[in-house]
């Protein structure tokens, strides 16, 4: 511990040290043991105060470079977790969504058409000049839409979401997102912006719309997930979404839901580790929803 202000201390919790930088107190507190040998818990790349990102260099890096790398360069907590195979579990639980995947892929297709065609006051077009009001308009006005939430909402799913990506990459890529989550339970529309990072064995330049499904409320967060796809004028895909290793609780991963994406342009991906981290924009406004008054 180290004396502030007269009197008041500051101490590192049980099992961690505080760390020192060319003979000076870093103000910092490290496990005492580190994660060589096991299996490091991966951490959220950003974290939000006041409802923003605010981006973890350290943890960014260590879940880009792996585990040999960072942990040589001490990029990584170093707290040890149970070993979770993000592609393994991906496989058993998208089978839970199988009922919906069907709707999503309707849902994508039908709203790239419209972006395809060039028309006028797309999605595309409404989301990215955060016309919010009106993209909600499209979409309650489409089919296709209101029988995937209805799907969603009979499954036990709480909430759902329509978004517009701009992707390229080569191996490692970065893509942008925004679009609009909607509450099935309060009934609420929240316009959302996210951004993420893709690290595999991929190759693309993309305009995607993203379908997804969720099990809990869409609020600010990060997600890591396992994607892939293929297409050469359109492709489909998706990805399973999880939580990341909880520190405090020594939780594994939860599953979060699944989306499936509609693209534009020649794009492949042999199955990719990605992370995401979203935001809510504006304050959410109430979706009446068809047929109601």
């Amino acid at each position: 511990m180290d004396g502030r202000a007269g009197s008041s201390c500051y101490a590192c919790p049980p099992g961690f040290d505080r760390t020192h930088a060319f003979g000076l107190d870093t103000r910092k507190c490290w496990p005492k043991e580190r994660c060589f040998n096991g299996s490091p818990a991966k951490q959220p790349p950003l974290k939000f105060s006041a409802g923003l990102p605010d981006p973890n260099w350290k943890d960014i890096l260590g879940n880009l470079l792996g585990k040999e790398v960072s942990d040589w360069l001490e990029l990584r907590p170093g707290v040890c977790a149970p070993e979770f195979d993000i592609g393994e579990a991906a496989k058993l639980d998208i089978k839970q969504f199988n009922v919906i995947i069907l709707a999503m892929n309707n849902l994508g297709e039908e709203l790239l058409e419209d972006i395809r065609e060039g028309k006028r006051g797309n999605l595309k077009q409404l989301l990215e000049t955060k016309r919010w009001s009106e993209a909600w308009a499209i979409l309650e006005d489409t089919p296709a839409f209101r029988a995937f939430a209805e799907t969603a909402r009979e499954a036990g799913n709480r909430s759902v979401s329509v978004g517009v990506a701009g992707d390229f990459q080569v191996g490692v890529g970065l893509n942008s997102e925004f679009g609009l989550a909607i509450d099935l339970v309060d009934e609420r529309v929240k316009p959302y912006e996210s951004v993420g990072l893709s690290k595999g064995v991929s190759l693309g330049v993309d305009i995607v719309i993203n379908v997804g499904v969720w099990q809990g409320a869409f609020e600010s967060s990060c997600a890591q997930g396992f994607t892939a796809s293929a297409g050469a004028v359109v492709s489909l895909g998706g990805g399973v979404w999880y939580s990341y290793y909880d520190l405090e609780k020594q939780k594994q991963p939860q599953l979060l839901g699944v989306t499936r994406a509609a693209g534009l342009g020649l794009g492949w991906e042999g199955g990719e580790y990605n992370e995401v981290c979203t935001w809510r924009l504006d304050e959410a406004f109430d979706a009446l929803g068809p047929g109601r008054a």
